[in-house]
């Protein structure tokens, strides 16, 4: 059955109409699966680490796909392409964050009764931050500099919903104070984020894993005394 089918040109704001056979569209893919699989060529078949569950593909894939956007952002249309940008680096810190706060509460041997049910970005550091300014190594004022790349996340985005969806479920929009973004400042800034965030969780993770091997030769010579008796 042909239909009429309205399409966006490179530019959205020219809009053109194109004649479209239904059944022609389809017919290429009907028989197959979404997840079907490239036996002939593998660099297009992707692996998911279901059998190491871990927060860096998650973290490090949302940073490269927003980087990837950003560098190729004037090849792109900037007034769609920046709504899934400034998403993938919004959710990139967000995940860390939260592996931030894993890392802390492992380190001290706290276990959470409940999953982290959080996304406002504040809420979250405020946590992770009561416990970084114990660590000598890092100042106040690389911290207030991370407090305030935060709040103005925040500011625009303060659930993770705002480029997602253009209303709140009170139906009023999602974006209101901000009417322009350059994403080269936002690249900049978000890079330096990142980078900082991901040198304390790295310096944390180290901690953690020289605290297990401590624990295990303690527990291995506990072991052999016992033998020996």
């Amino acid at each position: 059955m042909p239909i009429y089918a309205i399409r966006f040109t490179q530019s959205y704001r020219e809009i053109e109409m194109t004649y479209i056979n239904y059944d022609e569209l389809i017919m290429d893919v009907s028989q197959e699966s979404i997840f079907d699989l490239d036996k002939d060529d593998w660099r297009y078949n992707a692996v998911f680490m279901i059998h190491r569950p871990s927060d860096y593909p998650y973290i490090h894939g949302y940073f490269e796909a927003a980087e990837y956007l950003a560098d190729n952002f004037l090849e792109m249309t900037q007034d769609l392409v920046i709504y899934p940008t400034m998403f993938l680096y919004r959710h990139c810190i967000e995940l860390i964050l939260k592996n931030i706060l894993y890392l802390q509460e492992k380190n001290l041997d706290l276990t959470r009764e409940k999953p982290l049910n959080e996304h406002r970005l504040p809420n979250i550091w405020s946590e992770v931050r009561s416990r970084l300014q114990k660590m000598e190594s890092l100042e106040d004022m690389h911290l207030n500099w991370v407090e305030k790349c935060i709040n103005e996340l925040d500011s625009i985005d303060s659930g993770s919903f705002t480029f997602r969806y253009p209303v709140t479920n009170k139906n009023t929009p999602t974006i209101q104070k901000h009417t322009h973004i350059n994403i080269l400042q936002v690249q900049r800034i978000m890079r330096a984020l990142v980078n900082y965030l991901e040198i304390i969780s790295e310096g944390i993770s180290m901690e953690v894993e020289f605290r297990a091997e401590m624990r295990a030769e303690h527990e291995y010579g506990m072991g052999l005394e016992h033998d020996e008796y």
